[in-house]
């Protein structure tokens, strides 16, 4: 008995010390057990002389600052525009971060196309969202959400800007800051990404229209972040290909001299599947203690914003 137990125990701690290597592996694309929950992320916007914003397009509800909250859990998703995004399945992940093979699933909170792919939301939702992508979250584990469980690829925060330039030469609106931080404190965690879109509305009149290329203003990263393939994410269900980041100025529109302008906005968050540093041990702890703030100026010398900032305020 006691031979057979000297054979036994060199064979269970291999087991434990090979189980210790599988479980503290990284991967840039989660693991099954890794949800980013970003429950009650607070964004708050302000704006500058001769502009205003609201969260529906109502000339009474203008005002200077807009605090919105979001609800939601993210997973890994890649794009090369912001707009269409794919992921793939966890099990498709070697033991280095790459994918094993460029084999993705286009990621979609349509309400067109397969009915099966595509779930209606609950009503109770603070997400944002009217529908969620039942497949998505069947990949990640999730087969049947509840309210509060369910899984996204982004979340977006979407308001509505009047620009009134008293001027009499055409003035840019500009994003000035754009600042995430967790628990206060600087981000680290370079997988985080956000595209800003801005669509021309009118006085009074929300805007349902699906965003366009047309639509980007920029794609903004953090500095210093890398993809696992150097310059691209997936653009279709079998490539990846090249992204480009805002490195230069940009505006999220010229407004005319004299003239007050509307415009939709709509900043749109996710974490690139495909970034080095998106593994189970970079997000491991993280909760909902995210913030992120941002600042509109029409006209003047500052720059809009060609990074995510991750400053903290004095």
């Amino acid at each position: 008995m006691k031979k057979a137990l000297r054979k036994l125990v060199p064979a269970i701690v291999m087991l434990l010390v090979a189980a210790a290597f599988v479980g503290t592996s990284t991967y840039a694309w989660f693991s099954m057990n890794r949800i980013v929950d970003v429950t009650g992320m607070s964004v708050t916007t302000e704006v500058a002389d001769s502009l205003l914003i609201a969260e529906s397009n109502t000339e009474a509800d203008f005002v200077k600052t807009l605090q919105q909250t979001r609800t939601g859990k993210l997973r890994p998703v890649s794009t090369v525009d912001g707009i269409a995004f794919f992921y793939t399945n966890p099990t498709n992940v070697k033991g280095n971060g790459d994918a094993n093979t460029n084999t993705y699933v286009a990621y979609s909170e349509a309400a067109a196309g397969d009915p099966g792919s595509y779930t209606n939301e609950s009503p109770d939702s603070t997400s944002g969202k009217t529908y969620y992508d039942a497949a998505f979250n069947s990949a990640y584990g999730v087969a049947s959400p509840a309210a509060g469980t369910v899984l996204y690829g982004y979340i977006d925060y979407t308001f509505y800007i009047k620009a009134t330039n008293v001027t009499n030469t055409a003035e840019d609106l500009k994003l000035t800051t754009l600042n995430l931080l967790y628990n206060g404190a600087a981000v680290t965690e370079k997988a985080w990404r956000v595209a800003v879109f801005a669509q021309t509305a009118t006085a009074g009149n929300a805007t349902n229209d699906a965003l366009t290329t047309s639509d980007r203003k920029a794609m903004l990263t953090l500095s210093g972040a890398t993809n696992f393939t150097s310059g691209e994410a997936v653009n279709s269900t079998t490539t990846t290909g090249s992204v480009t980041y805002t490195s230069a100025a940009w505006a999220v529109d010229s407004i005319a001299a004299g003239a007050t302008e509307y415009n939709k906005v709509t900043v749109r968050l996710w974490l690139e599947g495909e970034d080095n540093t998106c593994t189970n041990a970079t997000f491991a702890t993280l909760t909902s203690s995210y913030t992120l703030s941002l600042e509109f100026v029409l006209g003047g010398s500052e720059n809009a914003v060609t990074v995510i900032g991750s400053a903290v305020s004095a």
